[in-house]
């Protein structure tokens, strides 16, 4: 069983975000120009971290879901 997403888990996800846009940076702003195997290490990081931010996002939208219900039921 899948538990919903916490803030806890949302600034986790952020945290290897973060830390993953900071390698594609490394690679493609700060070295000498890119190999053939480092073009297609941008391409693949960059996928990963697009589905990481897709992931989060629906994750955050659930967590606020989650606490406007919570509201509701203690009102």
């Amino acid at each position: 069983m899948n538990k919903s997403p916490d803030l806890d888990d949302i600034t986790l996800n952020l945290g290897h975000l973060a830390e993953l846009l900071e390698v594609l940076v490394d690679i493609t702003c700060h070295g000498p120009s890119m190999t053939p195997g480092q073009l297609n290490q941008v391409c693949s990081l960059s996928a990963i971290a697009r589905d990481v931010a897709k992931r989060t996002v629906s994750e955050l939208e659930e967590c606020h879901s989650n606490l406007i219900v919570a509201g509701k039921r203690a009102a």
